[in-house]
């Protein structure tokens, strides 16, 4: 049985909820209802979630980003907003580091507590290398079982990286996943056709981090 990874609340018929892996207004369809539950969706929805868009406003006009067909008619009042307190630095941190823990309790069924994670802002340059520049959501998570860390690099319309640290504590295998969605068309692509994981991961391994 699922339970929300927020609130730890089992997920059930009443209180699941689509949640998307990257926010839907960065132009993403990829979701699961077996993350979080609607209360927590909606809380982070109005707040972190809302505050990363509000930061990735000037990508979304530039591409004419749409949201998932889902999801615009209950939340496109309050994607765009033109007040500049809204654009937070810890809440955009937040709601990357959301973006991360979606994509790995997506991929892996192991439960694994994620306490004090780290995110800061860093230059990855993984689309001009690797993906012709193309402007992608690239999502790349490595788990090392001998650092025991959890690490996730996060890069937005080819542009915006974060490299985060989610886990200092990991007990499990090793794991090497990689995220590529295009914004514009809004569409999970297939890895086949670009890099692997593995090429991804060696090319992230000669970028300077600290």
């Amino acid at each position: 049985m699922a339970e929300c990874y927020c609130c730890k609340k089992t997920l059930n018929k009443s209180n699941h909820s689509w949640e998307h892996i990257i926010p839907s207004a960065l132009g993403s369809s990829l979701k699961s209802r077996r993350l979080i539950c609607r209360s927590c969706n909606e809380k982070a929805g109005g707040l972190i979630d809302k505050a990363l868009i509000n930061y990735c406003r000037p990508w979304i006009q530039q591409f004419h980003i749409q949201p998932d067909r889902m999801a615009r008619k209950t939340r496109k009042a309050r994607l765009i907003s033109n007040d500049p307190s809204e654009i937070n630095p810890d809440l955009i941190k937040q709601a990357v580091i959301k973006i991360c823990t979606n994509f790995y309790y997506l991929k892996n069924s192991s439960f694994q507590r994620f306490s004090d994670p780290v995110c800061e802002q860093k230059t990855l340059g993984i689309s001009p290398a690797l993906f012709n520049s193309k402007p992608f959501h690239i999502l790349y998570l490595y788990a090392n079982p001998v650092t025991k860390t959890i690490l996730a690099f996060l890069e937005l319309f080819g542009e915006i990286g974060f490299r985060i640290q989610l886990s200092d504590s990991y007990p499990g295998q090793e794991i090497k996943q990689l995220l590529v969605i295009d914004p514009i068309s809004n569409t999970k692509q297939p890895a086949y056709k670009f890099n692997e994981a593995e090429s991804v991961g060696n090319y992230l391994d000669t970028i300077p981090l600290s």
